[in-house]
């Protein structure tokens, strides 16, 4: 992903990344949209839950 981000500063296309699960992967992202690079992404679903407990916690919109 580190890569195509530079790609994407290097050639100046818009490059959008999905399912990213890591606080690394932000700081990447992050990273590359201060240097001027055209990067979009989009979080999973899954990594929305900090622990499993709170994935089913009815305060986070869970059905438990």
């Amino acid at each position: 992903m580190a890569r195509d981000c530079m790609l994407a500063l290097e050639v100046g296309n818009k490059i959008d990344i999905q399912h990213i699960s890591s606080k690394r992967s932000v700081e990447i992202i992050e990273l590359a949209k201060k240097m001027g690079a055209n990067v979009y992404a989009e979080v999973t679903t899954a990594a929305y839950c900090i622990n499993r407990r709170s994935c089913f916690n009815k305060r986070n919109n869970g059905k438990g």
